[in-house]
C-alpha cells in the first residue's frame, strides 16, 4: 500500500510513464493517468484541468503568465517537472535533489519546475500538450495555433516556457510551426542541448538561444549565435556585468523586449537566478532610475524590432 499522497503518487506515475518515446503505449498510458487523476474525488478541484482538454485533441495555449506577458503566446510541448534537458544533464541550473520516492524536490532553482511542482493543474496541461503535440497531424496543430493568433493580438510565440525540446524531431515539428505562423509572430525558444543547438541554430526559422546556465562571466565570449547565461542573485555577481559590453541584462518584461528574439543581436542575455523563494529585485543592483531606463530602452528597441519584422 502506497503511503504517498494522491498528488505525489500522480507525479511519481508521470516520471515512470513519460519516457519521451511518443509511442502509442506511452500516449495511452498518459491519457489514462490524467483521466484517473482528474476524476479522483480526493483531488482538489483547483488541481483539475477543464473537461474540454480531456478529449486530448486540443492544445492548451496561453498568455496567462506574468513573466512572458500578454503579447506572448506560450506553447509547451512537455512538462518542467519531467524536463528532458534537465534529466539528460544538459541544463546546469536546476539541481534535482529528490527525496527517496523521487517525487519532491528539496532544492528548486528553476522557476518553471517550481510552477509545475506547486500548480498541478499546469503540470497536467503541459502533459496534455505533450500528448496532443505527439498525436495530432502537424497541420491540425498549426490550425489551432493560427486560430488563437487570429483571436488575440500577439507579437511572439514562445516554445517551452516550461519544459524543453526532447530531441531533433520535436524541434523540427516546432520549427515547422514557427515557419507557418511567421506572418503573425516572431517565434523563439531556448535549449541547453548543445548538440541540438549547433545542428539547427543557423538554419531554423525560430530564434533559438543557447542556454549556458550558470557560467563564469569571464569565460563567456560573443559568438555568431545567441547565448544566455544565469548569474547568482548576489550584488557582486550582477554588478560585474552591468558595464560589460558583452552582456545585456534581462529586463523582466518579455512582451516588451526583443533581446532573446532578435537573431541579429549577439549580445549575451543575462538572467539573474530565480526560482522558488527568491527575494531579489532589480533595484537591489542599481538605482530605480537605472532600472526604469533599462525597461524603457527595451520597449523602444522592441517596437523598432517589430516594425522591422513588419509586425507593428
Amino acid at each position: 500500500m502506497s503511503t504517498l499522497s494522491v498528488n505525489d503518487q500522480y507525479k511519481l506515475d508521470i516520471l515512470k510513464t513519460n519516457d519521451f518515446s511518443a509511442s502509442a503505449e506511452e500516449i495511452e498510458a498518459l491519457k489514462q493517468l490524467i483521466l484517473d487523476y482528474n476524476n479522483n474525488p480526493e483531488v482538489n478541484d483547483k488541481n483539475k484541468v477543464d473537461a474540454e482538454y480531456l478529449s486530448f485533441d486540443k492544445l492548451y495555449l496561453g498568455s496567462d503568465n506574468g513573466k512572458t506577458g500578454e503579447r506572448t503566446l506560450n506553447l509547451n510541448i512537455g512538462t518542467a517537472y519531467n524536463c528532458f534537458e534537465c534529466l539528460k544533464g544538459f541544463c546546469n541550473v536546476q539541481k534535482q535533489l529528490r527525496n527517496k520516492e523521487f517525487t519532491k524536490l528539496n532544492k528548486q532553482q528553476c522557476y518553471a519546475l517550481s510552477d509545475n511542482n506547486r500548480l498541478l493543474k499546469l503540470l497536467t496541461y503541459d502533459l496534455v500538450n505533450y500528448i496532443v503535440f505527439n498525436s495530432l497531424p502537424l497541420d491540425e496543430l498549426i490550425q489551432q495555433i493560427k486560430a488563437e493568433l487570429e483571436r488575440n493580438d500577439y507579437d511572439y510565440l514562445r516554445f517551452n516556457e516550461r519544459g524543453s525540446f526532447y530531441g531533433i524531431e520535436s524541434f523540427k515539428r516546432c520549427d515547422a510551426i514557427a515557419e507557418s505562423v511567421k506572418a503573425y509572430v516572431v517565434a523563439y525558444s531556448y535549449t541547453s542541448n548543445k548538440d541540438l543547438f549547433f545542428d539547427v541554430w543557423d538554419s531554423c526559422c525560430m530564434t533559438l538561444n543557447l542556454s549556458l546556465g550558470l557560467e563564469d562571466v569571464d569565460s563567456v565570449q560573443i559568438q555568431d549565435y545567441k547565448q544566455t547565461i544565469v548569474v547568482m542573485d548576489e550584488y557582486d555577481a550582477v554588478k560585474q556585468i552591468l558595464n560589460d559590453d558583452r552582456f545585456i541584462l534581462c529586463s523582466e518584461d518579455c512582451s516588451n523586449c526583443s533581446k532573446c528574439k532578435d537573431k541579429d543581436s549577439t549580445k549575451i542575455t543575462v538572467f539573474i537566478l530565480h526560482g522558488n523563494g527568491h527575494n531579489w529585485e532589480t533595484t537591489d543592483f542599481m538605482t530605480p532610475r537605472e532600472a526604469k531606463d533599462i525597461k524603457r530602452q527595451a520597449r523602444y528597441n522592441n517596437m523598432a524590432f517589430l516594425v522591422k519584422q513588419g509586425l507593428f
